[in-house]
């Protein structure tokens, strides 16, 4: 994997990690939210720590990254970065959400959606770094046998 590749999977995957974020907590997770602002007030934290939320994204995505590099070339991009992403999914978003529901005094449906909303963000961050990794050669002929 060159460098090139790699800085475009940094940025693709910055940039899809904070709009899927967005969408997915503005749209499917903050109205559930509303339910339990005694436990936490997001507008309280978001303006002033946002640096810290995209520096530890960041460290994620490299880190994301580079494991993904070590994983072996077996199927397509595309196979290969949907196995990745529920890999990374059983291996973060899940443990996560279960430690925080014994945390905080959550019903189980908010549990499913953190794990729905995680898994869904981490399946299509890591098709999209597989993409950004993938051989030229790979990718062209995708393109050529989709056009057939």
């Amino acid at each position: 994997m060159t460098f090139k590749q790699t800085g475009a999977a940094i940025v693709a995957g910055f940039v899809l990690l904070g709009v899927v974020s967005h969408v997915l907590r503005t749209t499917w997770v903050i109205p559930i939210y509303s339910h339990y602002e005694l436990f936490w007030s997001l507008a309280s934290v978001s303006a002033p720590k946002t640096w810290m939320l995209a520096f530890g994204q960041l460290l994620f995505l490299v880190a994301f990254i580079r494991v993904y590099t070590l994983m072996d070339d077996d199927g397509s991009w595309v196979k290969r970065g949907a196995r990745f992403g529920v890999i990374m999914t059983l291996l973060t978003v899940v443990p996560a959400a279960c430690v925080q529901a014994v945390l905080y005094p959550v019903p189980y449906a908010l549990l499913a959606t953190w794990i729905a909303a995680g898994g869904t963000e981490l399946v299509l961050l890591a098709v999209v770094v597989a993409r950004c990794c993938a051989p030229a050669r790979e990718v062209s002929d995708a393109a050529v046998t989709s056009k057939r």
